[in-house]
């Protein structure tokens, strides 16, 4: 896995756009992830609902330490999590 570029999902329209990438011939295969903009928890200490739908989204794949850094998980790298 040398040819593996990992770029967090955004909605700016420069990235946005996919197109294959090639290096000399070789495929790198891109992994995007995604950094909740939330807090878990509402102002009144409710789960947020935002966090909630990113933690159903990345179970098992991303996991989110409490100073918000994002720690990808072995299952993140699986083939079908790839793509080329």
């Amino acid at each position: 896995w040398r040819n593996i570029q990992i770029k967090k999902e955004t909605m700016s329209r420069e990235v946005r756009a996919p197109r294959p990438i090639k290096r000399k011939g070789v495929n790198i295969v891109v992994v995007t992830y995604e950094v909740p903009g939330c807090d878990p928890l509402t102002k009144t200490g409710k789960p947020s609902v935002p966090f909630a739908r990113w933690q159903e989204k990345w179970a098992g794949k991303l996991d989110r330490m409490d100073n918000g850094f994002i720690v990808f998980q072995p299952e993140m790298f699986a083939m079908e999590n790839l793509r080329t």
